[in-house]
């Protein structure tokens, strides 16, 4: 791919940088952007299709301005929908937290920069870690370079349904995020009705000193007995998604 001109280098790097920009991991504020684009360039001369060489000269401006906007359309909504996961489990965390006293702890989230719940941002940390070792950085690369082929650059047709799919994706991620919350929230309510029936039967306690620390306490019990099922759960959800994505969003009308 070293024969390819600066213009169609560009055109075909275009999906590569906006995966990029949307996807985990790669798209991680941490990871500076010159690195990000110099990276780009390089899997974007790896993966891109031999024919694109010539595409350029055979494209009007216009055929041009369309797929270049084409191109960022595709690599963004695949880089999104790719993070939609890391997403539902930091709305687990949200909901956990806030089930179990911990609504006040913030902290950094280290994937954007922006201020979220502890414990969001650790069990999203867990969720890059797990993605890491599933070789899941591997896979987003491996289907966008299939991507070129079920979405060819340059004369890339997207239907209606596939973006209908995409939003689709997002029902599967909130069920999949009440699904590992539903625990710890059952547990949560049994415990405030212990506390609850505790306080009608004791009045002299303290509820209000005596209920925080025995909610965080319980929550952390429950974080620590299900940190290895949530692991193979996150496992479970992280596992071909890359390749779900594609699939939904390459769909023909």
């Amino acid at each position: 791919m070293l024969h390819l001109d600066p213009g169609t280098l560009a055109l075909a790097s275009l999906r590569v940088l906006a995966l990029f920009v949307a996807a985990p991991l790669f798209g991680n504020p941490g990871v500076p952007m010159r690195l990000r684009v110099a990276f780009g360039l390089g899997v974007a001369l790896v993966v891109s299709p031999p024919e694109v060489a010539t595409l350029r000269a055979q494209m009007p401006g216009g055929e041009l301005a369309s797929a270049v906007l084409l191109e960022v359309v595709i690599g963004a909504s695949l880089g999104f929908a790719a993070r939609l996961v890391f997403i539902g489990v930091g709305m687990v965390g949200q909901i956990v937290a806030l089930q179990g006293g911990l609504g006040a702890a913030m902290a950094v989230d280290p994937t954007s920069n922006a201020s979220s719940g502890a414990l969001a941002a650790l069990l999203r940390t867990t969720a890059f870690l797990i993605f890491l070792a599933i070789d899941g950085h591997h896979a987003l690369i491996r289907v966008l370079a299939t991507s070129y082929v079920a979405l060819p650059l340059g004369g890339a047709h997207l239907a209606p349904e596939g973006f209908l799919g995409l939003f689709g994706l997002g029902s599967v991620i909130f069920e999949l995020g009440v699904r590992m919350a539903a625990p710890v929230m059952v547990a949560m309510f049994c415990a405030n009705l212990s506390v609850g029936i505790l306080g009608r039967a004791m009045p002299q306690l303290n509820l209000i000193t005596l209920q925080l620390p025995a909610m965080v306490g319980v929550t952390f019990l429950l974080i620590g007995l299900g940190a290895g099922e949530l692991s193979h759960w996150l496992a479970a959800a992280l596992h071909g998604w890359p390749e779900r994505v594609l699939s939904v969003l390459a769909v023909e009308g």
